[in-house]
């Protein structure tokens, strides 16, 4: 299994039609993800095996008065299958 991490763009809610149980709390709703994803102060990263989605990671644009923009990780997500198939002896 190869895994293959990018950003998702704005035009890309379609990739979260396909993820692995457990990578999200709940059900991916393709109206939210296009909104998420049409936000430029937030930022999705995803963990592909082929067209399924693994894992995640979301962060915010975050700028203060005195600090240049920075990332702030919000949530991060793996599929326990993800986890289990790269470490030797899990089953």
């Amino acid at each position: 299994m190869e895994i293959i991490v990018r950003m998702l763009a704005a035009d890309e809610a379609d990739v979260l039609a396909n993820v692995a149980d457990g990578v999200f709390d709940h059900p991916v709703r393709p109206d939210l993800a296009r909104e998420y994803l049409a936000d430029p102060w937030l930022h999705l990263a995803v963990a592909l095996d082929g067209d399924l989605v693994v894992g995640t990671a979301s962060a915010i644009s975050y700028i203060h008065p005195d600090k240049p923009s920075q990332w702030f990780i919000n949530e991060v997500g793996v599929a326990p299958r993800a986890i289990a198939s790269q470490c030797a002896g899990w089953d």
